[in-house]
C-alpha cells in the first residue's frame, strides 16, 4: 500500500513514483488517481495492474512542456517512461485534459506510454488513453504485446508508434477512435504484426518515408479501417 488515494482531488504522484521505484506488482484499485509528474519504470518485470480501463484512470494534468520547459513533444517521451524488460501494464485509463492540439511538432507532450531501447518482453493489455499527443509509442523495444488498446479524444500526432528498429511485436485488438496525424506507424521498425483492429474512416499505417532504413516485413491483419480512402498514406519526405 504506498498511500493512493484515487478520489480524483489528492495528489496521487508521490505514491505511484513510490510503486515505480519498489517494483514488483502493484494493484490500482478503482478511482481516479491525479498524478502530477513524470513515472518512471526502472526496474525489471515491474507490473501495474488496474481494475479495468473502465474502472481505473491515471489522469495526467500535466504535459512534458509544462514539466521540464522545451518545446515539440510529439513523439515521446512518455509520462510513464520504462526502461526494463518483462514490465507490464494492465487493466486503466491514461487521460490527459482537452486541450487543443498545437500543431506538427508544437505539442506540449501529453504523451502516454514511451518503452526505451533494447528492452523487450512487455506488455500492454486493457489500456485507453485519451486526449494524447502520442499515445503509446515503443521506442527499439522488442518481442512486446499491446493487447486490447483503445484511444480516444482529441486530435493528436501518433495512436500507436513502432519507431527505431522495434521489431517483433505484436498489437491486437485495438481501436482507434481518436483522429491522429499517424494512426499506426511502423518507422524503422519491422516483422510486426498488427491484427483485429478497428480505426475512423481516413484510418492510416503510416510508414515514415524518410527514415533511412525503411520499415519492411510487417503484417496488418484483419483490420477494418473504415472507408479506407487512403490507408497507406506516410509521412516523411515525398521523395523516399
Amino acid at each position: 500500500n504506498f498511500g493512493a488515494k484515487g478520489d480524483g482531488l489528492t495528489d496521487d504522484t508521490k505514491a505511484f513514483q513510490d510503486a515505480a521505484a519498489a517494483g514488483g506488482s502493484t494493484l490500482i484499485p478503482a478511482g481516479k488517481y491525479i498524478i502530477n509528474a513524470r513515472i518512471f519504470v526502472t526496474k525489471n518485470s515491474t507490473v501495474f495492474k488496474g481494475e479495468g480501463s473502465g474502472l481505473t484512470t491515471l489522469y495526467f494534468p500535466k504535459s512534458i512542456q509544462d514539466l521540464e520547459g522545451g518545446c515539440c513533444y510529439g513523439q515521446g517521451p512518455g509520462l510513464i517512461q520504462i526502461t526494463a524488460s518483462d514490465v507490464g501494464m494492465e487493466g486503466f485509463t491514461i487521460e490527459f485534459p482537452p486541450t487543443n492540439y498545437l500543431g506538427h511538432w508544437n505539442e506540449k507532450g501529453y504523451n502516454g506510454i514511451e518503452a526505451e531501447y533494447d528492452y523487450k518482453n512487455l506488455w500492454f493489455r486493457d489500456i485507453t488513453v485519451i486526449n494524447s499527443d502520442t499515445a503509446i509509442l515503443l521506442s527499439g523495444t522488442d518481442q512486446s504485446t499491446l493487447d486490447g488498446i483503445r484511444l480516444q479524444g482529441r486530435y493528436g500526432h501518433h495512436g500507436i508508434d513502432l519507431h527505431f528498429q522495434a521489431d517483433r511485436n505484436f498489437v491486437t485488438n485495438f481501436i482507434v477512435e481518436a483522429d491522429f496525424m499517424h494512426d499506426i506507424t511502423v518507422q524503422q521498425s519491422s516483422y510486426n504484426v498488427f491484427s483485429k483492429g478497428k480505426g475512423m474512416a481516413d484510418f492510416q499505417f503510416d510508414h515514415h518515408a524518410w527514415s533511412p532504413t525503411p520499415a519492411h516485413h510487417n503484417l496488418f491483419t484483419d483490420i477494418d479501417c473504415g472507408v479506407c480512402a487512403n490507408p497507406w498514406a506516410s509521412g516523411g519526405a515525398a521523395d523516399q
